[in-house]
């Protein structure tokens, strides 16, 4: 076995584990506040918000969740470097199994619990730790966590705005979205670095036959779309 077949079975191995052990929105409404040691909410259905735990809110023109767990909390924010910063944003888009039980793949990239694989650099980060610690069932070891690049630093306006607005990257994305030239056709690729210096990144647009919807319409044709990577809210990730 390679070495990144190797790394790719013990990220997706340490994925399902996480999801086994509760990070899941079949078990935030048996999270337990450290606290108080009660739990949060034993009545809400999966999927709903729970106080203290997901809420949800409008944000670039649609539904958005955020965990808004103290020490995910804490993380986040220490993590992009905003003091504002709700929570950690929850995955949207995906079949259910996707949906709702990940970190969001535009904003945590190759976090070990966003919802699709990124075997060259995985990273079991501290946001993805607290999620666990403050289920109230284990104490994390956040000594063990390894560095999340993705976004590291670069402020509010990358956790929470469009990742592109009237043609410019958001503040804080420049190394991380990129916008291929209007007259780039659709199917071909425009090569740069990637955001970790690592490897050669792609933008590549592609062409739909109807409109997107409008929050991921970043483009003069409301039918093209960047789809590199999946589940990245459509946006353009080098």
């Amino acid at each position: 076995m390679t070495d990144s077949a190797w790394e790719q079975q013990l990220r997706t191995s340490v994925h399902e584990l996480m999801h086994a052990l509760g990070f899941s929105n079949n078990d935030f409404n048996k999270y337990i506040d450290r606290r108080t040691g009660k739990r949060y909410s034993a009545d809400v259905p999966p999927g709903a918000d729970i106080p203290g735990v997901i809420v949800s809110s409008t944000a670039r023109g649609h539904k958005v969740s955020h965990i808004v767990l103290p020490t995910v909390v804490a993380e986040a924010r220490a993590h992009f470097g905003c003091a504002s910063l709700k929570g950690a944003e929850v995955e949207d888009g995906g079949s259910p199994g996707s949906a709702g039980s990940h970190l969001e793949k535009r904003v945590f990239f190759n976090d070990v619990m966003s919802p699709s694989s990124d075997p060259n650099s995985p990273s079991y980060s501290r946001v993805s730790l607290a999620v666990l610690h403050d289920s109230g069932w284990y104490d994390a070891d956040f000594s063990k966590a390894t560095v999340l690049t993705w976004g590291r630093n670069a402020g509010c306006a990358f956790a929470g705005d469009y990742c592109l607005s009237g043609g410019r990257v958001v503040a804080g994305g420049d190394k991380y979205f990129c916008t291929p030239p209007a007259t780039l056709p659709a199917g071909k690729d425009d090569r740069r670095c990637t955001h970790d210096r690592m490897s050669v990144g792609v933008c590549s647009v592609v062409s739909y036959t109807s409109s997107l919807p409008s929050y991921y319409q970043y483009f003069p044709d409301p039918r093209k779309v960047s789809e590199r990577v999946p589940l990245s809210s459509s946006c353009v990730c080098a």
